[in-house]
């Protein structure tokens, strides 16, 4: 079981299963939907950003990205608890 405080950082370019597909399986498990998800990605298109968000995403950063972008004072909504990173091999196929 996770720790309520655990979230996640998601690259949508991975191999084998990509971003969108993983965070739709995250935000589709109720074991899983309550983890907070911020996005990264080099993809730039504003279709992107909007497609993460409306699937259930947290935030999105656009990569590269500065510490300072991510600070407690830029980032107020983001939970300051822990961190859980997913990939590809963290799912079953």
């Amino acid at each position: 079981m996770l720790n309520r405080s655990t979230w996640c950082w998601l690259d949508i370019l991975m191999p084998e299963l990509d971003g969108y597909e993983t965070l739709a399986r995250i935000k589709g498990n109720s074991a899983l939907r309550h983890i907070p998800v911020i996005m990264i990605s080099s993809v730039e298109e504003m279709d992107s950003v909007v497609r993460c968000i409306e699937m259930g995403a947290t935030d999105y950063l656009p990569k590269p990205f500065t510490r300072p972008c991510c600070g407690p004072e830029s980032t107020p909504h983001w939970p300051r608890n822990g961190c859980a990173t997913w990939s590809a091999n963290t799912w079953s196929r």
